[in-house]
């Protein structure tokens, strides 16, 4: 499996690499024919939702949490190495009500965080890996996070930090940090390290379960580097005062309203800058590149239904090539050389059967809609087709 894994990467290489010669030559024919009242989108909405609909009692805290994901760098952006991101699609947003649950090995978890460490107010979490697959090079975990007070922010570093295991290890001209390393016997060594900024606490974990011996100092070189972004990039972030999250809204441009929702409550439906959608990626480099060549500035997340805003029609046709040979989540999956009743535009994909290992995964359908792209899953392929169907209705409500 991992030889196929990696063939598949060397593929998205060149497939993303030729996107921007891939677009169709009238971009905007994929509306032009299409009658859309004859559409079978079963029983989902075709309607934009109320901005209501997306406004509770943890939509600002979420909205400020991408705010500082926005401010966040990506682990290539400080080590080119990094080229690799959340392979496990971990939660990446910390709220008061979803709080860290990566402080390994400390005491301090997701379940009594906030009884533990008071003040947290919102904070992104990041993912970086030297290779595809996991445990095969170097990964980063980094958490950014802002607490009510400078000196909540101080206390957390010192009250985690205290608890977890490792040897005290400097980090050059960085000396309010506190940073701990743990050599390994069996697995690997680790490198954790905090520090505070004002009301922010950083955090950068390092694993490294291939180098033999441990090299502490190569660890304590990413981590300096990323704290010198960090820092550099919060210079830019502009808290929210702590009485306004609650009225932050949730969708931006109606984005959000005209992307199916999920009906999984557990889900979080949001809009993402690009930046942070990118710390959302397996392939982080790879879709980065697709991203800028496309213009993408927004993405929005409904569950199985995600819309991409590109610069124009002509680059939406070139992102959405670029998904289609670019993304893991099409491991498994092949040509269904079907489409939704009507809409032939769209490019489906359904469970290959010769590869049983991957039978969990939806089928999946691409569309594009003016300068939207878009990548819809189901239960089945007739759930797809009509999840396909009711989000291209949608789409082109959008203006």
């Amino acid at each position: 499996m991992r030889v196929n894994m990696r063939n598949t990467i060397a593929l998205t290489v060149a497939a993303i690499t030729i996107s921007a010669a891939a677009a169709c030559s009238n971009p905007n024919t994929n509306t032009s024919d299409i009658e859309l009242d004859k559409l079978d989108v079963g029983n989902y909405q075709t309607m934009p939702a109320a901005a209501e609909a997306f406004q509770n009692s943890e939509s600002g805290s979420l909205r400020e949490a991408i705010n500082i994901g926005s401010h966040t760098p990506l682990p290539f952006e400080y080590d080119h190495r990094f080229e690799f991101g959340n392979y496990f699609g971990y939660r990446q947003h910390v709220t008061r009500s979803e709080p860290p649950d990566g402080f390994d090995n400390t005491g301090v978890d997701a379940e009594n965080f906030n009884a533990e460490i008071p003040g947290l107010v919102a904070g992104w979490q990041t993912f970086g890996q030297r290779r595809f697959e996991p445990d095969f090079g170097r990964q980063i975990k980094t958490y950014t996070l802002r607490f009510e007070t400078a000196s909540a922010a101080a206390n957390a570093v010192h009250r985690i930090s205290e608890r977890a295991a490792g040897e005290n290890y400097p980090i050059a001209d960085q000396p309010n940090t506190i940073t701990k390393v743990t050599p390994g016997v069996f697995y690997g060594g680790t490198m954790e390290s905090w520090t505070s900024h004002h009301e922010m606490l950083l955090y950068i974990k390092v694993g490294d379960p291939v180098s033999r011996p441990y090299e502490a100092a190569e660890s304590a070189s990413i981590a300096k580097k990323f704290f010198d972004k960090q820092l550099a990039m919060l210079k830019d972030y502009e808290p929210t005062p702590l009485a306004e999250i609650p009225k932050l809204q949730l969708d931006i441009d109606n984005l959000l309203a005209h992307t199916l929702p999920s009906e999984d409550g557990r889900i979080k439906s949001a809009v993402y800058p690009a930046r942070v959608a990118l710390s959302l990626s397996k392939y982080t480099k790879l879709m980065s590149n697709a991203f800028t060549d496309a213009g993408v500035d927004y993405y929005t997340s409904g569950g199985l239904s995600r819309v991409w805003r590109a610069r124009d029609a002509a680059a939406a046709e070139r992102l959405s090539t670029a998904l289609r040979n670019g993304s893991l989540d099409l491991i498994g999956l092949r040509p269904s050389g079907t489409h939704p009743p009507g809409l032939p535009s769209a490019k489906c994909y359904e469970v290959d059967p010769a590869d049983p290992s991957y039978a969990n995964i939806p089928p999946q359908c691409f569309i594009t809609v003016g300068r939207f792209a878009a990548r819809i899953g189901g239960a089945n392929m007739q759930d797809t087709h009509q999840r396909t169907a009711a989000q291209y209705k949608l789409l082109t409500l959008l203006k």
